[in-house]
């Protein structure tokens, strides 16, 4: 008996949690239109992290830029902006080809979908989104 009021508890406290990430997720998904997948491009100059030197950073700056302007999602993007980030998405970075730094491609998993970033030579960063399938 005890072990079901716990669960039921826990259910309760991770409910408005889970409602909120839906709500992010379906307000981002309706906001641009999106159907399987989503490419932004956004300028390397408008950001503060740097793609060479901390592209994990780069990574959750411009995910935080491209969510946070979509209803429901602000507490998402204060999470992934904040010090709370790693909680809010995991990141892996690598160079594709070793010992290229150009052919370097960031994968961040969200509680809305994936992201892959990567840098052209042209001061463009291509950040695609992937729903959850």
């Amino acid at each position: 008996m005890k072990a079901l009021i716990k669960i039921i508890l826990m259910l309760i406290l991770v409910q408005p949690f889970a409602f909120a990430s839906f709500d992010c997720y379906d307000s981002f998904v309706q906001s641009n239109n999106i159907i399987d997948n989503k490419s932004f491009e956004l300028s390397d100059v408008d950001m503060n992290a740097d793609f060479e030197n901390s592209p994990e950073l780069l990574i959750k700056e411009a995910i935080v830029r491209v969510i946070s302007d979509v209803k429901d999602c602000q507490d998402l993007a204060a999470d992934i902006a904040m010090a709370k980030s790693d909680n809010a998405v995991s990141v892996k970075c690598q160079e594709i080809v070793p010992g290229k730094s150009y052919s370097r491609v960031c994968f961040a998993e969200s509680p809305i979908g994936y992201f892959f970033l990567k840098s052209d030579m042209l001061g463009n960063l291509n950040l695609s989104f992937n729903r959850w399938d």
